[in-house]
């Protein structure tokens, strides 16, 4: 059967068929912006706690994630770059003046003491050293042989003193009151100057001008000479007048170095995956706790305008790329309308279904496992039950999992995800009609859905915790997936008339009314549409078509008959009057043509779909009844007839089989009646008859729309031979005269 081409979309859909089409499409696309959008909003994504907790509270619940989010924590940031910036060292700057002075001023001093009298006071002026006279009295106390000794070795320890480093003891008292014990001091370079480089020295070990007496009895001690009390208390009170501090808190430096180290620290981001545990039940609240909490609370997602064309241009892409698809596909044109307005009418089903979902899941608290919760598998198995092929699930699955690609807390990982949960459920349809059929299917269903389930689980490194409710939670889907499949499909069946499997099996039952009316008015018809049924169900089992539509096909396709059962030859007796012997050949090929618009005519009136009213219509095509057509010409050769024989007036008024179940059942018809008809049949026979009836039927066209292949027709003949054997096997005859 020739597939939908586009341009004849127009001429298949009807105004208001079109309109409803492309309003489920509109509406389908403003559902999949404004889904993400609301989803993201506080409304689902807010997180309620039960109760106002404080740092330090125990938890009365378990607090999961709605989704992944991802953000830089200003408290956290800040407290960290306070912490950094408090582990910065006070900063001990060198100063090289002062090293200058208190070494230049050594050096001045042992001249001046030298020389005495004007040179004390000048040194006195230009070094502001007030009591300098006093000192210089000490000096004249000292004995002769000991005063250049003095002056020499205070000259040696303040400058030993100076490059070992002097520091303010005023600086240092303060920052010991702030509770610091190292200081980071400039090193003192080999050029007399200060260098970059910095080492951390413990307060307690620096050397400070207030109180140098440690520094001087660890230097002098140094010498191994007993000195006087007046030499020692001489060249202490001068090293203490001559030496200046040349190392300073720096703190313009240090306030320069924590801003730096501050600044170098990185934001504090707080990374929370879909599912993961931000509090946990019996468990102390922390105050991070309570500020992601808040935070996530606070989030708002807003699209910028070029993102939302995008998007809109992006789903508008993939709808109606997925509804051509559907248009395709569909073999029967007159299903096109149907199939894809109920593709599309379910879908918008399910995106309102899957918001009803994600507000469950986030009133329960379950949005770890919010994706489980999703009604993904309902519209696949809806269409695919629908129309009898798989491939409508799979597009069904893939427009789900593309529409749900935008939603905020899913990637590329959940696209594959939905992807394989539909296809691996759609393999296990089988098409079956009993109860049992449909739940083996469930279960092997859940039992994959949950395996693929675990795989990706441990994909996306989320906490084992969950695993075990998601398996639970996909389980349940599916079990609810097919208790509300069970529930709407025979709705939309009512409504469709579309000949689903179950429906179908439903016709095939033999007690129906117009069945038991051909029971009785045409036994013989009622023998035969029974055996076609079987006949035409085993062989187009074999070629892969729809087995129960040919069956239905095959028991209904002579419903026409029952009102003149009499023209038919199997309702009539053996060796009886043929109804046909009083009437003109013209006549009786139009009361066999009738039987084919009495069925359609039939057909409609008792509601069976328009797929078996087509078979009906079609099982004879524009065929000629060849028989009263031979007869008419005999009656023309006889001069009974003087106005010829026109063979229009010997064809069936209907298509050729437009499908591979039309013609088998078509097939099925032929060589069912006319292999009666055979003496002694046997396989060989069966074979030759049939050809003979196929070459027939490819001869005048019957069979070029139909899609069967020679292969097909060759599976078909092994199959009619066998039903026919078995139809007419033979028993033992018994003597029923025969007395005891």
């Amino acid at each position: 059967m020739a597939k939908t081409s586009i341009s004849e979309v127009s001429e298949l859909f009807s105004k208001p068929k079109r309109l409803l089409l492309a309003s489920l499409v509109l509406l389908s696309i403003a559902l999949g912006l404004l889904l993400p959008m609301v989803i993201s909003s506080n409304t689902l994504t807010r997180i309620v706690l039960t109760r106002n907790y404080e740092p330090g509270d125990l938890s009365d619940e378990d607090v999961i994630s709605p989704q992944h989010f991802e953000f830089i924590d200003e408290v956290a940031t800040e407290e960290a770059r306070k912490i950094a910036a408090q582990s910065v060292l006070p900063i001990f700057s060198f100063s090289l003046q002062d090293t200058i002075w208190s070494k230049a001023a050594s050096d001045v001093f042992v001249s001046s003491f030298k020389e005495g009298g004007a040179a004390i006071e000048q040194m006195a002026k230009d070094y502001e050293l007030a009591d300098l006279d006093k000192l210089y009295e000490k000096y004249l106390a000292l004995p002769g042989d000991e005063r250049e000794q003095a002056l020499l070795l205070t000259r040696d320890f303040v400058r030993n003193l100076i490059e070992i480093g002097v520091f303010s003891g005023k600086d240092i008292r303060a920052l010991s009151e702030k509770g610091f014990l190292l200081a980071s001091v400039e090193n003192y370079g080999e050029d007399g100057k200060g260098s970059e480089a910095r080492t951390s020295r413990y307060l307690s070990s620096l050397y400070v001008d207030s109180y140098l007496y440690d520094a001087f009895t660890n230097w002098i001690s140094s010498y191994k000479i007993r000195f006087s009390g007046s030499f020692i208390q001489f060249v202490y009170e001068a090293a203490n007048m001559l030496v200046r501090p040349n190392y300073y808190y720096d703190e313009t430096a240090t306030e320069l170095e924590k801003t730096r180290v501050a600044g170098e620290v990185e934001d504090v981001t707080i990374e929370i995956n879909r599912g993961e545990y931000i509090m946990k039940l019996d468990t102390l609240v922390t105050e991070q706790q309570l500020r992601t909490i808040n935070r996530i609370n606070s989030i708002k997602i807003d699209y910028p305008i070029t993102e939302m064309i995008g998007r809109t241009m992006l789903l508008a892409c993939i709808t109606i790329t997925c509804v051509i698809s559907i248009i395709r596909i569909t073999e029967r044109k007159y299903r096109v309308p149907t199939f894809s307005i109920a593709f599309m009418g379910s879908f918008v089903f399910v995106l309102i279904l899957s918001y009803i979902m994600i507000r469950l899941a986030r009133n329960y608290n379950a949005e770890g496992i919010m994706n489980q919760f999703m009604p993904f598998l309902f519209m696949p198995l809806l269409l695919t039950h629908l129309t009898n092929k798989k491939t409508y699930g799979v597009i069904a699955g893939v427009l789900f999992a593309a529409y749900m690609l935008f939603l905020s807390y899913n990637n590329m990982v959940t696209f594959f995800y939905f992807i394989f949960l539909s296809v691996v459920s759609i393999l296990f349809v089988r098409f079956g009609v009993n109860r049992i059929d449909m739940i083996f299917q469930a279960f092997y269903t859940a039992l994959t859905c949950s395996i693929i389930t675990m795989f990706f689980h441990l994909l996306n490194s989320n906490p084992l915790s969950l695993l075990f409710t998601e398996i639970l939670t996909i389980s349940l889907n599916v079990a609810i997936t097919y208790v509300l499949l069970s529930i709407i499909l025979p709705i939309i069946e009512h409504i469709t008339n579309i000949p689903t499997v179950f429906r179908l099996h439903e016709l095939c039952t033999t007690d129906s009314p117009t069945l038991q009316r051909m029971r009785i008015a045409a036994p013989g018809t009622y023998n035969h549409v029974n055996n076609v049924a079987d006949m035409a169900y085993e062989a187009i089992k074999e070629i892969g078509g729809n087995a129960e539509l040919a069956k239905v096909g095959g028991l209904y396709h002579d419903i026409g008959k029952v009102e003149h059962p009499e023209y038919f030859v199997e309702n009539q007796p053996k060796n009886s009057h043929n109804a046909h012997d009083d009437i003109k050949s013209t006549l009786s090929a139009a009361v066999l043509k009738s039987h084919v618009k009495l069925g359609v005519e039939k057909g409609k009136e008792i509601g069976l779909p328009q797929e078996v009213i087509d078979i009906i219509y079609q099982h004879h095509g524009n065929d000629i009844i060849q028989y009263f057509y031979n007869e008419a010409k005999k009656e023309v050769d006889q001069n009974k007839n003087p106005y010829g024989v026109n063979e229009d007036d010997f064809r069936y008024n209907a298509d050729p089989p437009q499908s591979r179940e039309a013609a088998v059942v078509m097939l099925a018809d032929c060589f069912e009646a006319a292999s009666r008809t055979l003496d002694r049949p046997t396989s060989q026979r069966y074979e030759n008859f049939f050809t003979s009836i196929l070459v027939g039927k490819i001869t005048r066209n019957q069979l070029n729309d139909c899609g069967l292949t020679m292969i097909d027709l060759d599976r078909i003949k092994h199959v009619f031979i066998h039903e026919a054997i078995a139809r007419d096997h033979h028993r033992i005859k018994y003597d029923n005269d025969k007395k005891d």
